[in-house]
């Protein structure tokens, strides 16, 4: 869940529909969409009071109050992201000329590089991952599975991820085998 986060907003993406219709993903005409995962709601209702555009509407999954330098109560909107739990399996073999440092090491380098790599709408690719592996002293080859937490399939192919959804691994997730 986002609450395992620290409090800082970690990942937005603010999106608009200057149109007269409602856009393929739901906002209605002349609105804006900030999807914001992570923050205090009265600090992103701050944020969006001052910064959001003249004469556009807020649209989103939470409503939030907020006063205005003069007093006058604002409702504003955005929406929070769903986080897909990531499970990964690694598979490798250790190359005997450098000094592997284990199994502890690869899982914090893999979930280090995956914090930092995925944001909202990124989709998962396997191949990436192995990248991330290979920056671990000692791994010779590597092969990456994933698939969404509890869906039961490994699968070596891209996982999609929705604008409204993010990608969330934890070090737990990560199996290692060695081949």
């Amino acid at each position: 869940t986002i609450a395992r986060h620290q409090s800082r907003i970690v990942r937005v993406r603010v999106a608009s529909n200057r149109t007269m219709a409602i856009d393929s993903e739901g906002r209605p005409p002349k609105s804006y969409e900030a999807i914001v995962a992570n923050g205090a709601d009265a600090a992103i209702a701050r944020v969006l009071w001052e910064y959001q555009p003249a004469g556009i509407g807020s649209y989103g999954n939470q409503t939030v109050r907020h006063v205005d330098s003069q007093g006058t109560p604002q409702t504003l909107k955005f929406s929070r992201p769903v986080e897909k739990e990531l499970e990964v399996e690694l598979t490798y073999t250790v190359y005997p000329e450098e000094e592997f440092p284990g199994v502890a090491e690869l899982k914090r380098v893999v979930t280090e590089w995956a914090v930092g790599e995925y944001s909202l709408g990124k989709d998962v690719i396997p191949g990436r991952l192995q990248g991330a592996a290979y920056k671990v002293p000692g791994i010779d080859t590597v092969t990456a599975r994933v698939r969404w937490s509890g869906s039961g399939t490994w699968l070596t192919t891209h996982l999609p991820v929705t604008t409204r959804e993010y990608a969330y691994l934890a070090e737990e997730n990560i199996t290692v085998v060695l081949a």
